[in-house]
């Protein structure tokens, strides 16, 4: 998700294509446990391997790691992790948010104690099982729900 709110095409207005006119750019992300860097000393060695390939030139890694990537006109982002995730390390989380937050983009972070990576809806963990109601608050706060009765 992470890759998909930073590397958006704004639209071509005078693009012969109608398609090409148009904004890829989310409204909105959404990123749980995410490997939304690729800073050395954050991401886990050959991190994105089956993407980038065994030997990834440093401007590939750059262009590839959404902390670099964070512009003003980035989508909102609401981020959650867990501490205990032992697939992508939750310092990948803090290292986005905190590019978000440098670029002016609005986002909600979440960091939870427990939970393994690709915990779903979290009702296996009782702490993490209402990050689903703290996700639903977040988009009501900002209209991509309407409000509750």
């Amino acid at each position: 998700m992470g890759v998909l709110g930073t590397q958006f095409d704004s639209g071509k207005t005078d693009a012969a294509d109608p398609v090409d006119r148009i904004s890829d750019r989310p409204n909105f992300a959404i990123s749980s446990y995410g490997g939304l860097t690729l800073e050395q000393g954050v991401a886990k060695p050959n991190a994105m391997k089956g993407l980038l390939g065994d030997h990834p030139s440093g401007k590939v890694v750059q262009e590839m790691s959404p902390s670099r990537q964070v512009r003003k006109d980035s989508p909102p982002y609401f981020l959650y992790a867990t501490q205990s995730d032992q697939s992508v390390p939750v310092l990948s989380t803090v290292v986005f948010f905190q590019a978000l937050t440098k670029a002016g983009v609005p986002a909600e972070m979440h960091i939870f104690e427990q939970g393994t990576h690709g915990t779903a809806l979290g009702g296996s963990y009782p702490a993490l099982s209402v990050w689903p109601s703290i996700l639903e608050n977040w988009m009501r706060l900002h209209g991509w729900l309407p409000p509750q009765k």
